[in-house]
């Protein structure tokens, strides 16, 4: 073999190894740069879960009627948070993966938070008004006759408390008004308080945003009592929760869809001739009592 041959193929390997070892390098390197933003990825994940742990201890420290489920949750998310620390090896199928888990785990944390922070909210009237009842409790006298009757009461106005409970778990009314007018030609209304001129009762009151109630039909009844304890106008009856039959003033029907509306009711009553006096408006929601407001007539 020539030198000149022999000088070619070695010049050849030489150049085939420098290609080998360039090769060889930007693909370690190109590997290297995946495998630490996948870390960094994975890192990422980790700090999520730990979020959603802290907001689990928040919520979980409110001790509301949720807190084992809130306890079943954050044990789940914390078993989720270990299994990704156990892995070693990660790939961007198994980053897509627990990303869309992670996601749906925050969408049920958010639900379950929106309705414990609701329940803390409702524990708070309950120990006020406990305390109330305590109140009260101590200023009884021993006299058998009178605790009986005030353990009574007591068991009604508990059972009361957990249908307020109940009701604030789906929905709540507030701002309740009651504004009265004298009508006027042209279907137009001027305010006043004068019991003789007054001929309409406009009631209304705000049905509050819910995003965890179910959309539907809400039924409101309006009762207006008298000062002399008379219904005003009788267009009706219905049943409330405990099967009591209630006369109403007026109804309408509200499409409740998640979100805050104002329910207004125009109440007339022809020639009826108003006494002067204290007028009670009681509002319902569907069969329960949400509210009760006065009016004065001079």
């Amino acid at each position: 073999m020539s030198n000149n041959l022999k000088k070619t193929i070695i010049a050849i390997l030489i150049l085939a190894i420098i290609g080998l070892s360039f090769y060889s390098y930007n693909n370690n390197k190109k590997h290297a740069s995946i495998e630490k933003e996948m870390l960094i990825e994975k890192n990422n994940l980790l700090d999520d879960l730990s979020k959603l742990e802290s907001q689990y201890d928040d919520a979980i420290s409110k001790n509301t009627l949720l807190s084992e489920e809130l306890i079943t949750q954050k044990e789940s998310i914390k078993t989720f948070k270990d299994s990704l620390k156990r892995i070693k090896k990660t790939n961007w199928k198994l980053i897509s993966f627990y990303k869309s888990k992670i996601k749906a785990l925050n969408v049920i944390s958010n639900k379950l938070v929106r309705t414990n922070d609701s329940l803390a909210e409702v524990n708070k009237l309950l120990n006020i008004e406990n305390q109330d009842l305590t109140y009260q409790k101590d200023s009884l006298t021993t006299n058998l006759q009178q605790q009986t009757t005030y353990n009574n009461t007591l068991s009604e106005q508990n059972l009361d408390l957990a249908k307020k409970v109940s009701l604030a778990e789906i929905v709540k009314a507030n701002n309740f008004r009651v504004v009265t007018y004298k009508e006027k030609s042209g279907g137009k209304y001027k305010e006043t308080d004068k019991a003789r001129r007054v001929d309409v009762f406009k009631t209304s009151f705000v049905l509050n945003e819910n995003p965890i109630a179910k959309e539907s039909d809400i039924v409101s009844y309006v009762v207006i009592t008298k000062p002399d304890g008379k219904l005003l106008v009788d267009k009706g009856t219905f049943t409330t929760k405990t099967g009591e039959r209630v006369n109403y003033s007026d109804t309408s029907t509200i499409p409740y869809k998640k979100e805050a509306i104002t329910s207004d009711i125009l109440i007339k009553f022809g020639d009826i001739k108003l006494l002067k006096g204290k007028y009670i408006i009681d509002f319902y929601i569907n069969d329960t009592k949400v509210g009760s407001i006065q009016k004065n007539l001079r």
